[in-house]
């Protein structure tokens, strides 16, 4: 396994290095880049990465521009967010510019080893800090709703489903989701049929891979379509 890790201080990557020792049975190979330009170097030179952790502001970068550009590449490797920042807005633009996970630098070792493991399975990692804003904004607006007060979210039609074993605990949204991952869409295909964010589908799918005890959307919508969903 090889990772890239790109951040600007040489203690945050000696640290990272010790602690992605612990990440699987094989101790990974790592990459540093200390600026945006390294990034993008080792990027086009064609070497193969299996993930690249980086730091959202690198010098040389604009904030969320060398995330997006990451993001885009042709080799399509996952990019996890390690960053000091922890405000729920600045995780969602992350996340919704194609991050695969946003990890705060104050998250403990064995949580941001969790996290990686989940997106080197082919999952997104989604902050708990980040869901409890979300569900906060969810009560709100539900609040207002009773109240009489406008929505502004798009309710999309509940998709009927069998109550079986994990799948009863899943929501109606989630289930809407599933769906459409037993039928092999993209988050982005998903969230544009549904009327979601791709952040918002993006928690969905974890939410769904962790209830039904699967590492990724293949063994997900295999998992469903034995369980006879949807159908």
């Amino acid at each position: 396994m090889r990772i890239l890790i790109a951040d600007d201080h040489p203690l945050v990557r000696s640290g990272l290095k010790e602690a992605l020792s612990h990440l699987c049975n094989d101790t990974p190979e790592c990459i540093e880049a200390e600026d945006a330009d390294q990034v993008l170097g080792v990027m086009n030179s064609g070497i193969h990465l299996d993930l690249i952790l980086l730091d959202l502001f690198m010098p040389g970068s604009n904030g969320l521009d060398l995330l997006r550009e990451l993001c885009s590449h042709p080799a399509g490797v996952p990019v996890v967010v390690l960053s000091a920042l922890e405000s729920a807005e600045t995780m969602r633009e992350a996340l919704d510019s194609g991050a695969s996970g946003y990890v705060s630098k104050t998250t403990p070792h064995s949580v941001m080893l969790q996290a990686l493991r989940l997106v080197l399975a082919g999952g997104v990692y989604v902050p708990a800090a980040l869901l409890a804003a979300k569900a906060n904004e969810h009560e709100s607006q539900w609040s207002q709703a009773e109240s009489g007060a406008p929505r502004s979210d798009r309710r999309a039609p509940e998709a009927p489903v069998e109550q079986i074993d994990g799948l009863e605990q899943l929501t109606p949204r989630q289930r809407e989701v599933l769906a459409r991952i037993c039928q092999g869409q993209s988050n982005k295909m998903i969230a544009r049929e549904l009327g979601f964010s791709e952040f918002t589908v993006k928690a969905h799918v974890v939410a769904i891979l962790r209830t039904l005890g699967v590492s990724n959307r293949i063994e997900a919508a295999s998992m469903a379509r034995k369980l006879g969903f949807p159908g």
